[in-house]
């Protein structure tokens, strides 16, 4: 294989494409992780850039190699050369002088004129050159020992050295025969051909990495508005998850979702920001509404509604309350069941209370959260959970 086929940045071209599906292989085997893909898509785009500037700057500017069909038409134009001094033999004369060049061996007195202006025409000569240089003097011409002969032969020197060094100076060309130049452009086109397609999938991989991670806890990131139905799919959200660390609100509110915020702790309660921007760098928040101890401000009903259409999101201050509210969703959901009811954007029950969730209702809770599309978040050490007030 000729090793000139590509220059240096489309062989580094190759050796990145090539690691692109390197780099997906270890994402099967090692699972989702937040920079795999896409470090295979900068790969791809840099392996395209390294690849165009081959294409454009060396196998676009490669020359085919004309050196054997010179050969060959020099070859040619000998032979009838040759050819026609045999067939005009008798016209040639043996006497031979110290100044004859090679064609004057022809007797050309005896030729016509069509015969002279063939032979001049395929031996590329006429008249000797040091004849024409002394027509050239009886006939006035400048002397070639005058000051002006020599100023403009120095001139003409400097010319020549000129075009001499420019010449040096310019690349080299490479040249190659046809059958090489041919394969050189169709595994330029190739290469090209190979990138395009693994940015093409690249890029859906990045797009299904991210839909896989966002329901996995710590290697989601960017939380954006996408249907929890389609995130459920690739990544089924468990319908119960215990962690010692607090739920970010924030990043629900993000992600499309709502949430109810059940605590008895007072403080957690007034941490929570009366809004939260629904997405990222957006001026478009979601209220959330405060539910005290008493049911005439905002019944339970009310409050599972408003979750479901995702019109709000709430906090209850109360263990009490929140111990109600939790029964009263229960029943809720079972004709939610019934029906086949079951929610586009997840709900969050968010349970952040010094007294654990009695087992029996947290067992029938689980059962209908899955089926309806409610999450249940229980904060196992109690604390506090972490709140965001961005803007």
């Amino acid at each position: 294989m000729n090793s000139d086929f590509f220059n240096l940045a489309g062989y580094i071209s190759v050796l990145l494409w090539v690691l692109v599906p390197v780099v997906w292989l270890v994402y099967g085997i090692t699972g989702p992780r937040r920079l795999l893909c896409p470090i295979a898509l900068v790969l791809a785009i840099a392996a395209v850039m390294l690849a165009k500037h081959n294409s454009k700057n060396y196998v676009n500017l490669i020359q085919p190699d004309r050196t054997e069909e010179i050969a060959a038409q020099q070859a040619r134009e000998e032979a009838t050369r040759k050819a026609a001094l045999e067939s005009l033999g008798q016209d040639v004369s043996d006497v031979r002088f110290a100044e004859d060049t090679a064609t004057d061996s022809l007797d050309r007195a005896g030729l016509n004129q069509d015969d002279l202006k063939y032979m001049d025409a395929i031996t590329g000569s006429s008249s000797p050159a040091w004849k024409n240089e002394k027509k050239s003097r009886s006939a006035g011409g400048a002397d070639d020992g005058s000051i002006e002969a020599a100023v403009g032969g120095g001139n003409a020197i400097k010319a020549a050295n000129s075009d001499v060094i420019d010449e040096m100076q310019e690349e080299t060309p490479v040249t190659m025969n046809e059958k090489d130049l041919a394969m050189a452009n169709r595994l330029d086109a190739l290469n090209l051909k190979i990138i395009y397609c693994l940015i093409a999938l690249a890029i859906v991989m990045v797009i299904i990495d991210y839909l896989k991670r966002a329901n996995m806890h710590g290697k989601e990131s960017f939380a954006l508005p996408i249907p929890s139905s389609l995130l459920n799919n690739l990544t089924p959200l468990p319908p119960v998850v215990e962690r010692p660390e607090p739920a970010d609100l924030a990043q629900l509110i993000k992600r499309g979702d709502s949430f109810v915020y059940l605590t008895d702790n007072k403080q957690s309660a007034s941490n929570v920001p009366e809004s939260f921007p629904c997405i990222p760098f957006s001026k478009k928040r979601v209220d959330v509404l405060r539910a005290n101890e008493e049911l005439a401000t905002i019944d339970n009903d009310f409050i599972f509604e408003t979750l479901w259409f995702g019109r709000s999101s709430f906090v209850v201050d109360s263990a009490a309350r929140s111990e109600q509210l939790v029964e009263r969703f229960i029943e809720l959901l079972i004709k939610r069941k019934e029906t086949r009811a079951k929610l586009k954007q997840t709900v969050h029950v968010i349970w952040d209370i010094e007294t654990p969730m009695p087992k029996q209702l947290k067992e029938n809770f689980s059962m209908l959260a899955k089926a309806t599309g409610f999450s249940l978040y229980l904060n196992s050490k109690g604390s506090s959970t972490q709140q965001s007030t961005a803007a």
